[in-house]
């Protein structure tokens, strides 16, 4: 389990540079394009370009995952955006095999006309690729909360997992953000929370880590960074609260 950028991460949408490096497992990618979905071609060779830099640079130093966020659809239907983003990806992966960083797909919580709000729509980009197998899925609890998938309760938890086996298959999940959520569940809005402060409190991360088939997977945290009113990182309370729900899962 690591906290903030220490584990897997994202870079930035295909159009911007990465916001920072990962030392262990991945980079992180906000959009892989922000402007995939706008019928500008300028803007969408572009955003391509930039993304397929930013694999090389995980390329050279190594970095197995870069993890990033779909893009959005703009004025476009959603069917068009969705085959954009496919066809933006096969063309980086056609342009150069030997790539070997894996390409995380990331949730996201729905807001205007961003894609991947669910695993359906994230299976539908994933159904349209060339080389299918280079591309995984990494699900982050804020967002997918926000988009409207209950995990706080155990039934809606084990719908939504079904979801991600008959759309993307769970083998591709390989990579956990957890954040709570301050918005409420099917708010579309995406701000982090810590953990247990926010509309998923406990009983959503006890769901997630029950899970066996998680184990060995990165679990990220991000929510806000700094000190809280006793003086004490927030990312070692956030830490230790997993830990103890963890614990709790293990011996129920």
């Amino acid at each position: 389990m690591a906290s903030g950028t220490a584990q897997a991460g994202r870079s930035r949408p295909l159009a911007r540079a990465a916001r920072c490096q990962q030392p262990h497992t991945g980079r992180r990618a906000r959009d892989v394009s922000d402007q995939s979905g706008v019928p500008d071609e300028t803007l969408y060779e572009r955003s391509r370009n930039a993304f397929a830099e930013e694999l090389a640079r995980c390329q050279t130093l190594a970095i197995p995952y870069l993890v990033v966020h779909p893009g959005a659809a703009g004025p476009q239907p959603v069917e068009q955006a969705v085959a954009r983003v496919a066809a933006a990806l096969s063309r980086i992966f056609r342009d150069d095999p030997g790539l070997e960083t894996t390409v995380l797909l990331e949730t996201t919580a729905g807001q205007g006309t961003t894609l991947g709000r669910s695993f359906t729509e994230l299976g539908e980009i994933i159904d349209l690729l060339d080389e299918p197998e280079r591309v995984g899925v990494c699900v982050d609890t804020c967002h997918v909360f926000a988009a409207g998938y209950d995990i706080r309760k155990p039934e809606a938890y084990r719908e939504m997992i079904a979801e991600a086996r008959q759309a993307v298959g769970l083998e591709r999940i390989r990579c956990w953000h957890l954040n709570d959520c301050k918005g409420a569940c099917g708010s579309r809005v995406d701000r982090h929370a810590h953990i247990g402060q926010g509309k998923i409190g406990t009983a959503g991360f006890r769901n997630v880590l029950r899970g066996p088939q998680w184990r060995g997977r990165p679990m990220i945290l991000e929510p806000p960074t700094g000190e809280n009113d006793k003086g004490r990182n927030w990312d070692g309370v956030n830490v230790q609260r997993l830990r103890t729900i963890a614990t709790q899962v293990a011996r129920a």
